[in-house]
């Protein structure tokens, strides 16, 4: 199955250990090279971390240092999950990937060298409000488990 897939994104799924069962990204992969919007309805485990690596690759810049991607996941576990995945699909190529989490004012430093913040809601969307975090560079949006993320707080 990855010797179907483009070089990038046959690059992106070998580093997060993929080796066959890629079925989505090799679907969704014609799509994100022609920068289209996007909606996936997927099961985790099946290989959305990869197509969210892959549209980063796509559409941000590593040599940016702005936040370019934010992904907003319904619980922090799950953050934490799409974020490590994240790290090492795109991380080689020079992206810098940020868990937003409780410490969110004393890492804010930290979050202006990264172009991929994740985050629920709750832990990111404050500091925008307040504008202690700028997403003026921002290209993509990703929203990981929408049905989850509607029974979040007040977000």
């Amino acid at each position: 199955m990855i010797e179907k897939l483009g070089t990038e994104a046959a690059t992106v799924a070998g580093r997060l250990g993929w080796v066959s069962g890629l079925e989505i990204l090799d679907a969704v992969e014609p799509t994100l090279r022609r920068d289209h919007h996007l909606a996936l309805v997927a099961t985790e485990g099946s290989g959305v971390e990869a197509v969210y690596a892959f549209a980063v690759l796509q559409g941000c810049d590593a040599d940016t240092r702005d936040i370019q991607t934010l992904i907003l996941c319904a619980t922090d576990e799950r953050a934490a999950r799409v974020a490590r995945g994240l790290q090492a699909g795109v991380g080689p190529d020079g992206f810098n990937v940020f868990l937003a989490g409780h410490g969110w004012q004393e890492a804010a430093g930290v979050s202006s060298e990264s172009q991929v913040v994740v985050a629920r809601p709750s832990r990111i969307l404050p500091a925008v409000r307040s504008g202690r975090v700028g997403l003026g560079s921002l290209g993509l949006l990703i929203l990981d488990d929408v049905a989850g993320l509607a029974q979040l707080d007040d977000w």
